[in-house]
C-alpha cells in the first residue's frame, strides 16, 4: 500500500549517485540490520533508507561508509523506530551522530501508547497490515540476501515515512510533537553504549542496591570486564555475565575462586568511603524525589516510567551525588525538566 515504487540496491557501483538523491529529501526513514552474537561491536550488515518514493538498500561491505555523513548530519528529520541499536552501529561505522532525529516509539508514548510497542504492532494499528519478523535473526552479513531478507528489511522502513504523517497530527494536538526530538537526543549519547570502563557498573541491573566493600567489588569487576570484552571483541556476557558480576560482589571471599585474573582484581580495592557515603545520599533523594513525581505522574496522564525513564535515572543519581554539577542536568529535555526541576529543588532543600 505505501512502499515505494523504486528499490534500489546501493553498492560501489551507484552509491555516488544514490546518496546524491537521499540528500534531495527532506525526510527519511532509517533502519539497519547487523549481527552482534559474537563481537563486543555490532556488525553492520544493511542500511535500510527511505524517503517518500524510494527505498535504498545499502550494502555497507562494498561502499565508503564516509559517504554518510553528510546525510547524517544534514537538517533532514531522520525517522527512526527503537533508535539505540542504530545510533551505535552507525556511530560504530562512521564516528558520527546523526542530527534531528525522530523515535517513533518514542513518539507513540507520548500519544498513549504504553508499554512502548513495536513496529509491527503500530503498522497493524494504523494500516491494518501485518509484518512478520521472521527473518530478523538471519545472517546479515551474507552475500547475496536472499528474497526474503530483502522483502523484510525494504518494510522495515517502508511505512515509517506514512506513520510519522499520522502520528505528527496527534503529537501536535496534544502540543507534544517537539518533545520526541527532544527525548531522541538521550539515545545521542556515547557514553550510553561505551561506557567509560570506571562506569561500566552502572548499567547492570541491581548494582545500586549494593553498599560498601560489595560495591566496590562490583565496580572494578564491570570495570574489568568492560576492558577485558572490548580487547578481545567479545560480547560482555562472554566475559561474565552481569548476574555472575553481582554473585561475585555479593559473595566473594576469595578463597572458592578458582579465577586467579579476578582475585587479582579484587584484590586491589580500596573501599572510598567518601564515595559510598555520597552515592547512599543521592539513593535516598533518588527515593525522595521518585515519591514526589509520582504524585503528579498521573494527573500529567503521563506512565511514571516514562517521565523516569532509565536514562533519566542514571542522570539524576550522578547528578544528586554532586549537585553543585549543574551542568549533569543538560542532557534532560527541556519537557522534562519543567515537570521535575522543582521537585529536584525540593529534594536538595529537604537533604
Amino acid at each position: 500500500m505505501f512502499i515505494p515504487k523504486k528499490i534500489v540496491w546501493v553498492n560501489r557501483s551507484n552509491s555516488v549517485q544514490s546518496i546524491a538523491e537521499i540528500l534531495k529529501s527532506e525526510i527519511v526513514a532509517i533502519d539497519t540490520e547487523f549481527v552482534r552474537e559474537k563481537t563486543f561491536l555490532p556488525l553492520l550488515g544493511l542500511i535500510q533508507i527511505a524517503t517518500v518514493d524510494s527505498i535504498y538498500l545499502i550494502d555497507p561491505l562494498d561502499i565508503d561508509l564516509l559517504s554518510l555523513v553528510p546525510l547524517l548530519q544534514n537538517d533532514s528529520i531522520k525517522i527512526f523506530y527503537s533508535c539505540a541499536e542504530d545510533i551505535e552501529v552507525l556511530y560504530h561505522n562512521t564516528l558520527q551522530l546523526p542530527k534531528k532525529c525522530f523515535d517513533l516509539q518514542i513518539a507513540a508514548t507520548f500519544i498513549g501508547y504504553w508499554p512502548p510497542p513495536g513496529y509491527s504492532t503500530l503498522v497493524n494499528k494504523y494500516f491494518n497490515i501485518a509484518i512478520t519478523k521472521e527473518t530478523r535473526r538471519t545472517n546479515w552479513l551474507q552475500r547475496p540476501l536472499s528474497t526474503c531478507q530483502l522483502t523484510y528489511a525494504s518494510l522495515d522502513v517502508a511505512y515509517l515515512i506514512p506513520l510519522f504523517r499520522l502520528m505528527r497530527k496527534e503529537l501536535l494536538k496534544l502540543d507534544r510533537f517537539q518533545w520526541v526530538f527532544e527525548e531522541t537526543e538521550l539515545f545521542l549519547n556515547v557514553e550510553r553504549f561505551l561506557p567509560t570502563p570506571q562506569n561500566a557498573w552502572r548499567r547492570i541491573k541491581g548494582g545500586l542496591n549494593l553498599t560498601g566493600k560489595n560495591l566496590a567489588i562490583l565496580q572494578k569487576l564491570a570495570e574489568w570486564r568492560e576492558e577485558k570484552a572490548r580487547k578481545k571483541n567479545l560480547p560482555r556476557p562472554f566475559i561474565m555475565k552481569d548476574k555472575d558480576l553481582l554473585k561475585l560482589a555479593k559473595n566473594f571471599s576469595g578463597k572458592d575462586s578458582k579465577n586467579r585474573e579476578i582475585v587479582a582484581v579484587i584484590s586491589k580495592i580500596q573501599t572510598d568511603h567518601h564515595q559510598n557515603h555520597t552515592l547512599e545520599k543521592a539513593k535516598m533523594r533518588w527515593k525522595m524525589f521518585e515519591k514526589k513525581v509520582a504524585s503528579v505522574a498521573e494527573e500529567l496522564n503521563l506512565p511514571i516510567n516514562l517521565i523516569l525513564r532509565k536514562e533519566i535515572k542514571d542522570i539524576l543519581l550522578r547528578y544528586f551525588e554532586t549537585p553543585e554539577n549543574i551542568n549533569l542536568l543538560i542532557p534532560i529535555p527541556r519537557w522534562r525538566k519543567i515537570i521535575i526541576t522543582p521537585f529536584i529543588k525540593e529534594v536538595l532543600n529537604e537533604t
